[in-house]
């Protein structure tokens, strides 16, 4: 068969395939349809070296799907893209992400020992020998992971080949320690490959899920215990297990069980859970950095929210995220303080209510806050520095006092 009828193929059984898992109702055959869909995206990855992702998201799109579904069976081809199989194993990608703050700078090149080691003791407890554990040294961002998925699998391949099971470096952060010091808060990653036998299913353990769920805890108190002592001015907030602070916060502004903490997620599920978790956390550490670097209470901040959008078709958009935009009251053409509040996959009404609930917390008032939907901001990927919404309506650059401390990061932003 030549490689173009190999593609064609494969682009009209995925499709087919895709669509049946979407008619069936009966979840046992749904769940039939699933494996045999996973089985045949995997032989793709591993047979066509060109993007064949494309064409199966166009030829759904040309049969009348609509775009939310088109994006999800989108996020389920960059799920399993973190997943390459050979002939002993099926190699899979995997990151445990944590929040940091601090106005003093941020984690930045290699996890210290001690946390390597307990990691790594960890995963071995999850897993029978047969398995491979590889864990990176280094401590990286969600930029590292913007692949896609054909340039994933590339690199999985080519971290393989270049690390030994055990703990290793086999992905290099690109970031300085200028840009961590820059930086009042952002997500965290520390990535490793399980290797699974070929004949069992990937990311499962022998372990149960309540027993799973006891081990994650008590392993984010040791990490939190050893960053602590590494870097004593940060604030960590670790997905697997958040701390009770987090959680009481949580409790109070959204629904706690509507987020997966479980470990044994692709990378690119976790990293997404992280962002839904995380958006919380940073309102609340902007505010707290604001207060106890700058002096600034609650009653002196206004704050201004706009949605930014992203482009589906030819004249047609949705919304991808929540900026939002802190000053001082009567400065309404500045902005000290800027975060997103990612969309993923969720209901934008609902994320409104959620950070409504959150400024409540907060004690705002409502003229101290400003919706911005007059207008329609869109998402670019190559803006050079992020804008947030002013309280004029305008978006603008965080702003930078003359007299900050050369101790405090000088950009305002929160990833």
């Amino acid at each position: 068969m030549t490689e173009n009828k190999l593609f064609e193929k494969t682009v009209e059984s995925l499709a087919k395939l895709i669509v049946k898992a979407d008619a069936e109702k009966d979840f046992d055959k749904k769940y039939k349809t699933y494996t045999k869909l996973q089985l045949a995206v995997a032989d793709a990855y591993a047979k066509l070296p060109i993007d064949f992702i494309s064409a199966v998201i166009r030829k759904l799109e040309q049969q009348g799907m609509e775009y939310p579904h088109l994006m999800r069976w989108t996020f389920f081809f960059e799920c399993l893209s973190c997943n390459v199989t050979d002939d002993k194993y099926t190699h899979s990608l995997m990151v445990m992400p944590f929040m940091a703050s601090s106005a003093y700078g941020l984690p930045f090149g290699e996890i210290p020992e001690e946390a390597l080691k307990k990691i790594e003791a960890f995963l071995r407890s999850l897993f029978t020998p047969e398995y491979e554990i590889r864990i990176n040294r280094d401590m990286v961002n969600t930029e590292t992971f913007a692949l896609h998925p054909l340039e994933m699998q590339n690199k999985i391949k080519l971290w393989l080949a270049q690390s030994k099971p055990g703990i290793s470096r086999f992905i290099t952060s690109e970031e300085t320690r200028e840009e961590m010091t820059e930086l009042v808060a952002d997500i965290r990653l520390i990535p490793f490959i399980v290797s699974t036998p070929i004949n069992k299913l990937p990311l499962s353990t022998f372990v149960p899920e309540v027993t799973l769920k006891k081990r994650q805890k008590n392993l984010v108190y040791g990490l939190r215990r050893i960053f602590t002592e590494h870097y004593p001015a940060t604030h960590l907030e670790f997905l697997q297990y958040p701390s009770e602070e987090m959680q009481q916060y949580i409790s109070q502004v959204d629904n706690p069980n509507d987020y997966n903490t479980n470990l044994m997620m692709p990378c690119i599920a976790s990293m997404m859970e992280a962002g839904r978790l995380f958006r919380h956390f940073s309102l609340k550490e902007a505010l707290a950095k604001l207060q106890q670097t700058d002096g600034y209470a609650t009653k002196d901040l206004q704050i201004a929210v706009s949605p930014f959008y992203e482009a589906t078709s030819p004249g047609e958009a949705k919304v991808a995220e929540f900026r939002i935009g802190i000053s001082l009251k009567g400065e309404n053409d500045k902005v000290y303080q800027g975060l997103g509040w990612p969309v993923f996959f969720d209901d934008p009404a609902e994320i409104l209510n959620s950070l409504e609930a959150s400024l409540l917390l907060h004690k705002f008032a409502h003229d101290q806050v400003k919706l911005v939907a007059e207008g329609t901001f869109m998402l670019e990927d190559d803006d050079e520095e992020a804008r947030y919404p002013g309280f004029d309506g305008e978006l603008h650059e965080p702003f930078i006092r003359e007299e900050s401390s050369y101790l405090t990061p000088t950009l305002y932003q929160l990833n």
